[in-house]
């Protein structure tokens, strides 16, 4: 059998706190600037390269991509921060899925009593015609948005767990 690998990036959408934050800092990095040009005291300088500190943890931590890759018995979601570090957020087993639709397809309606952790690894945008699809997976409520690529690589090896309506 042959080995199938697909992978998929989203980047995701800066909301209102991500937004938020890196305004408070630029601000705040301005302030102290100027406050250390007016002073030239040495807790402004301080206080100013805090700032810059914040500033770059700020920006990195609010430029988020998901890149979900599927290999052949293997279902995995990274996080990469600012495009330069990626870290190994979930890896699922496939045989473990219990059922994958879309986010408000009907047959999710067996699994809204259970009481499952939610994780979201989606843009953030949820217009009416993004493809969120949910995963219920080892406990874990799973929202992702794969190409049909992926979705049509699942059904593949789950016909009976991965629902396209």
């Amino acid at each position: 059998m042959k080995d199938v690998y697909i992978e998929w990036m989203v980047k995701k959408q800066r909301g209102f706190v991500d937004k938020l934050i890196r305004t408070v800092s630029v601000i705040f990095l301005v302030i102290c600037v100027l406050l250390f040009l007016l002073t030239a005291n040495i807790v402004m300088f301080i206080a100013t390269i805090v700032a810059g500190v914040a500033i770059y943890f700020a920006f990195t931590r609010t430029d988020v991509e998901y890149e979900y890759v599927y290999i052949t018995g293997e279902f995995s979601v990274d996080r990469i921060l600012s495009r330069s570090k990626r870290k190994r957020i979930e890896r699922f087993d496939v045989g473990r899925i219990e059922i994958v639709a879309p986010l408000n397809s009907d047959r999710l309606g067996g699994f809204a009593h259970k009481n499952y952790r939610e994780y979201d690894y989606t843009s953030g945008v949820r217009t009416p015609g993004s493809h969120i699809f949910v995963m219920y997976c080892e406990g874990k409520k799973i929202l992702f948005e794969p190409n049909r690529d992926l979705v049509e690589a699942l059904r593949n090896t789950l016909p009976h767990k991965v629902h396209m309506y």
